[in-house]
């Protein structure tokens, strides 16, 4: 996962900052590649990257896809390491009806995955994570002020709802131990679940201001972390994949099963559905 959290480092040379040849020569290697078949997302997940990637991640990958010339083969695995490791974790939700079971090869690759996700801590870690922050954030939603049903007898008034325990980007990048708690809690805030739609207004910025409260050192969420997550979600729903994992996790739920001959279409609903499974036991 070195590879992976390397697209979002900040720590890059300057010497390794890709030249605009560079850049536009991995941007033609993408465009002429070959779609396997018409599910073959390759060439819009590796352009959507390329394209809101910061600098530093634009650099290795560039970097990556200029070595590899014109091999399609080399390029739909990189393509696929982005999704499995990256998209479809941000995607992942709680779980849903479970599907009827169909072997596949792919079983042991996606089950390692899975497990790499929840490497960075256990559930009690995590259950104790969701407490400090909302310690932190008053007991409060971060994006709207709404009141966690948690708060027990505080004396808090307003509207509540029950919160989930958010985390910014997938466990693969933000890597973190029990020594390195303070890094976790930048990493993680609560929302309400699920968030009240907006009441009328057209759609625009909106300042939302973090705070610190009950005297807590615990860290605010990272701003770098944000502008990340920002950036990945341009990528998921410019590469197509937010409106692929849609339908994929729709059509999967109106079946009841997939085609044995779906076997892409299959490694990546069950792996939707089991990483959603994990999120969900925490809230």
């Amino acid at each position: 996962m070195e590879s992976i959290s390397s697209l979002f480092s900040d720590q890059s040379s300057l010497s390794s900052v890709p030249s605009d040849f560079n850049e536009h020569e991995a941007e033609q290697i993408v465009e002429v590649y070959r779609p396997r078949n018409n599910q073959d997302l390759t060439k819009d997940i590796l352009s959507s990257f390329l394209r809101f990637l910061p600098a530093e991640g634009r650099t290795t990958l560039a970097n990556f896809i200029v070595n590899t010339g014109n091999n399609h083969e080399s390029l739909y695995s990189l393509s696929q390491h982005l999704k499995n490791a990256i998209l479809i974790p941000m995607r992942a939700r709680g779980a849903t009806p479970s599907i009827t079971h169909s072997p596949f090869d792919d079983e042991e690759e996606i089950e390692n995955v899975v497990a790499t996700m929840d490497e960075s801590g256990s559930r009690k870690d995590q259950t104790l994570l969701k407490k400090l922050c909302l310690e932190r954030d008053d007991y409060r939603c971060m994006a709207t002020g709404i009141i966690d049903n948690d708060a027990g007898t505080r004396e808090t008034f307003g509207p509540k709802a029950p919160t989930n325990l958010c985390h910014i980007i997938p466990f693969s990048l933000g890597k973190w131990n029990k020594s390195n708690d303070a890094h976790a809690r930048r990493t993680a805030y609560c929302l309400t679940s699920p968030l009240p739609a907006s009441q009328g207004g057209p759609n625009g910025p909106r300042l939302v201001t973090f705070e610190r409260h009950g005297g807590t050192t615990i860290d605010l969420p990272s701003p770098a972390l944000l502008q990340m997550h920002a950036a990945l979600a341009k990528v998921l729903h410019a590469s197509g994949m937010a409106k692929y994992m849609e339908d994929l996790v729709r059509d999967g739920d109106e079946i009841g099963c997939l085609a044995p001959s779906g076997r892409s279409n299959l490694s990546d609903l069950l792996l939707l559905k089991m990483l959603g499974s994990r999120c969900e036991a925490v809230n």
